[in-house]
């Protein structure tokens, strides 16, 4: 709860500021759409945010490409995604790459 000093500050600044209370309709109204897409990311992908936060924090930690292509591997087989390539076979992936060109 704010004092009574804060929520004079507030009124005085939204009386200058007419769009300060949009503002904060905005931030509420984001916060729900953030909390609405997780939820249906969870329900609709089976994703765990906590899983995807531990993903990007390796990723974000590796120094090489060959360390960051090892994660990445290791997460494809965990989520069992069928990769229409063979990852680390150049030539598969360009005859992959291939087909994407018309």
């Amino acid at each position: 709860m704010h004092s009574d000093v804060s929520k004079k500050v507030w009124e005085f600044i939204e009386s200058i500021m007419p769009h300060a209370g949009t503002v904060k309709k905005f931030q509420a109204i984001n916060n729900e759409l953030d909390r609405y897409l997780t939820e249906l990311s969870r329900i609709e992908f089976n994703l765990d945010i906590d899983e995807i936060d531990e993903f990007n924090a390796q990723l974000a930690l590796c120094n090489s490409e060959i360390f960051r292509g090892e994660i990445i591997s290791r997460e494809i087989s965990r989520q069992n995604i069928e990769l229409p390539y063979e990852m680390g076979n150049t030539n598969s992936t360009r005859k992959w790459l291939k087909t994407l060109v018309k």
